[in-house]
């Protein structure tokens, strides 16, 4: 058994990844603009949101089943750093197979995901505020990516 208890006045844990993602796709778009992108249509500012987002999604709800359960840190850490690492070894793949010089574009960029959704997720699930807050962090970064492009 674990300590959780769910408070019903919290912010759902999808959510809470999806405004994760959000917050993440704005650090990673940032930390891309010095970055050469090896191809300019795959790799850019629209591609990171909606990559940072679907890992917020996906992060939020392995929170969600996990959060109850004994082991909930340490599971929810080894699965998103399993994941980072199958990221990184797909990262690679493509970048020897279909687009050259992807490993130095996508490393850092996943890598900033990956940790501001892994250490954000957990905390945002358990603010006590309206569940339309967590499009604030989406809506900007969809914003930052669409002009950034």
């Amino acid at each position: 058994m674990s300590n959780y208890t769910h408070d019903p006045d919290t912010l759902d844990p999808v959510l809470s990844g999806l405004a994760a993602g959000g917050v993440a796709a704005l650090f990673a778009a940032a930390v891309a603009i010095p970055l050469k992108s090896p191809d300019e249509v795959l790799a850019n500012s629209v591609s990171i949101t909606v990559v940072s987002l679907l890992i917020g999604l996906a992060t939020g709800g392995l929170w969600r089943r996990l959060r109850a359960t004994s082991r909930a840190t340490t599971s929810y850490w080894i699965a998103v750093g399993s994941a980072w690492f199958i990221a990184m070894i797909a990262v690679t793949i493509i970048d020897q197979a279909v687009v050259r010089d992807l490993v130095p574009y996508a490393t850092p960029v996943a890598t900033v995901i990956f940790l501001t959704v892994g250490l954000l997720t957990p905390p945002f699930s358990q603010l006590h505020v309206p569940a339309w807050t967590a499009a604030i962090p989406v809506v900007a970064a969809a914003a930052l990516g669409l002009g950034l492009i």
